[in-house]
């Protein structure tokens, strides 16, 4: 077994997160989420034809289509502690904000949860 810690990557984090979400809430709950895989290097063949289909920069790394408390779904950004939010990231969560999602950046593992958390528990 690979020891998997968090702090090492967004990637693993993320990761970690998903696991965590369908232990503490199960497999219905975790359904409602989605990353969509927009980071990574692509070339140039691949990235056009991905841009046509629809693929933005800056979408949110992790979206739950579950509503709560008012709120159409949740959108999570996650950074990595002392990470910092593009401007592409930014306009993405505004928008989102103003057609009625709740909006976060995540700082880390432990934040990530306790946002969700929080979202889901309201």
């Amino acid at each position: 077994m690979v020891n998997v810690r968090a702090g090492v990557n967004e990637e693993t984090d993320q990761v970690l997160l998903i696991n965590w979400i369908l232990r503490e809430f199960g497999e219905d709950v975790a359904e409602c989420f989605h990353h969509s895989p927009n980071g990574g290097l692509r070339d140039k063949r691949t990235a056009s034809r991905l841009k046509m289909m629809g693929t933005r920069r800056g979408v949110p790394d992790l979206m739950c289509f579950c509503g709560r408390d008012g709120y159409v779904g949740l959108a999570l950004e996650l950074k990595l502690p002392g990470g910092r939010v593009s401007k592409d990231q930014q306009r993405w969560l505004e928008r989102l904000a103003a057609h009625g999602w709740m909006t976060n950046v995540a700082y880390g593992l432990e934040d990530a949860q306790h946002i969700i958390f929080g979202y889901l528990r309201s």
